[in-house]
């Protein structure tokens, strides 16, 4: 699915866009009650199941246009690794491993940016420092901004209504989840949620799983 174009969907979850399959039975709901956690559990299982008989295993690249307080920009245009700079420079020493930085950076998130529903925004990272909260988008765009300043090779990943960030780390990549609530975080711990995001966002590209023939939405 080389140079295909993707909309990105504000069907919003939490905040948090979601994948193209399935969209149409999602609870609308931020509060989780036994039911609808039970009733969300049940559509991303489904929409896992879903995404896997469509999409190969591999990726090609995609554009992946978001709106913004701008307009239309492809997504990669709200990464700011060198305003990013600025914030992580102050937490950071010179001698810290590449992991000793990408776990600084991700607690320093954790304990100074509120996590908020934003559902229909798609901030740049200059607005995600000055308001200093957002959702799931937000704050992996600026994580991910945070550890690119650092030549840390990641990217945020999209899929199942949800976006977070994987870094390579001394040969292995790892998941950094900047949402820290315990209802979401038991659907996160679905088995096969973190793996083979149907998006995988870099600084210069997005790659998207590649549609088998055949394949039916």
């Amino acid at each position: 699915m080389l140079g295909c174009t993707y909309w990105a969907a504000i069907h919003l979850f939490s905040g948090c866009a979601l994948s193209p399959s399935n969209k149409e039975n999602y609870p609308l709901e931020a509060i989780f009650d036994s039911q609808t956690r039970g009733d969300y559990i049940e559509y991303i299982q489904e929409n896992q199941k879903n995404i896997n008989k469509i999409y190969s295993q591999s990726y090609g690249n995609c554009e992946y246009l978001v709106d913004s307080d701008s307009g239309v920009t492809l997504i990669q245009n709200l990464i700011n690794p060198e305003l990013a700079h600025t914030i992580a420079d102050e937490v950071i020493t010179q001698n810290q491993s590449n992991t000793e930085k990408a776990i600084i950076c991700f607690n320093y998130i954790i304990h100074h940016f509120k996590y908020f529903s934003m559902p229909e925004a798609w901030p740049t990272v200059a607005q995600t420092l000055k308001i200093h909260k957002g959702d799931c988008k937000g704050l992996s765009l600026l994580l991910s901004s945070m550890l690119i300043s650092f030549n840390i090779e990641c990217y945020a990943a999209i899929s199942n209504g949800h976006m977070w960030v994987e870094a390579k780390l001394d040969g292995e990549w790892k998941i950094f989840e900047t949402d820290s609530d315990p209802d979401r975080n038991l659907i996160y711990q679905l088995p096969g949620f973190y793996e083979k995001p149907l998006f995988k966002i870099f600084s210069n590209r997005s790659e998207k799983r590649i549609r088998m023939k055949g394949g039916n939405i």
